[in-house]
């Protein structure tokens, strides 16, 4: 019984000592989660991956698209790193946050120009501003009255809580659109259904309109759009969308819960950065401003020539 007591003994501290000696079972790092705008979810997530490549952040930062309105709202709800939004947020939206105890911090990541797109056998190259009012508030209904064929318009647009919907409709159908309307989530949804459509016309960020090369697809037309005296002007001139002359051009906004630090404020560095911005150009997106840039500067957030020279060395390979 003695011989047994002992063995039994042993075998329990020889359980105890290799239990209680082995290294502790390290949890995975938390996964930082960018969700928001369905125009800047290409673009973020495309940055994400050039930036983890030279970072020991390999599947770290999550990106996802649930549309700007959502975005910002799991930001107030404390459900994410990083709102992405194609809009500004709105006092509502501030005020509820600051009743959560989150403080938004807004950074303009990018510059956008909202493409109104239409079937490629359409045949139709240009709009002015009256006529695109017109067509989708539900005035126009033909395309025989702006000079294309005897043909129907169907009209194709982004779901409610898209920040897309809510700049194209402030801008261009300011009354409500015309209950002709079909809705969809996203943008891939939106030029699906313009390409199957003759008669379609719907609009998207420039981003989606573009190829992997960030040129034009060929797949798709982005009309040309004049206003009064000042001449047609494409969605994919770039000097001009950043000059504020193409009549659809806006920033693209990131919110944080007040002064991002750690891997978060190194993302943001390399997004706004020299090597992040022509990035961004490539993907069909456009840089920041002077004045995208001062107004950064004045929301505390200052941006390093070279984003390296901003990134602590602890997390580089």
């Amino acid at each position: 019984m003695k011989q047994f007591g002992l063995k039994w003994f042993g075998a329990c501290m020889f359980i105890l000592v290799v239990v209680g000696c082995s290294p502790e079972v390290q949890s995975p790092p938390k996964q930082l989660l960018i969700s928001g705008s369905d125009t800047e979810a290409k673009m973020i997530e495309k940055l994400v991956n050039e930036f983890e490549e030279n970072m020991d952040l390999d599947g770290k930062i999550s990106v996802s698209s649930s549309g700007t309105e959502q975005g910002i709202e799991s930001l107030i709800n404390g459900e994410i790193s990083v709102a992405n939004a194609s809009r500004p947020m709105t006092q509502d939206e501030i005020a509820r946050a600051w009743e959560n105890s989150v403080n938004p911090i807004e950074v303009i990541v990018a510059h956008d120009a909202v493409a109104v797109v239409t079937n490629i056998k359409l045949g139709v190259d240009s709009l002015s501003t009256d006529q695109l009012r017109e067509i989708f508030s539900g005035e126009i209904t033909n395309w025989s009255s702006v000079g294309g064929p005897n043909l129907p318009i169907q009209l194709i647009g982004r779901k409610k809580g898209s920040g897309t919907r809510s700049f194209f409709k402030e801008r261009m159908a300011h009354d409500g659109y015309a209950q002709s309307i079909i809705e969809f989530e996203t943008s891939q949804e939106v030029l699906a259904a313009v390409k199957k459509v003759r008669g379609a016309i719907g609009y998207v960020g420039v981003g989606y309109v573009m190829d992997h090369k960030g040129k034009p697809a060929g797949d798709i037309w982005g009309m040309y759009i004049y206003s009064g005296e000042m001449p047609a002007i494409s969605p994919y001139e770039r000097s001009k969308v950043r000059a504020g002359m193409y009549g659809l051009s806006r920033p693209l906004y990131q919110y944080f819960d007040g002064m991002p630090t750690g891997e978060i404020m190194d993302f943001l560095q390399f997004e706004l950065s020299k090597q992040g911005q022509e990035l961004i150009e490539n993907y069909g997106y456009f840089a920041i401003n002077e004045s995208h840039k001062q107004q950064n500067l004045f929301n505390g957030i200052f941006v390093f020539h070279d984003w390296e020279e901003g990134i602590s060395t602890r997390h580089r390979k």
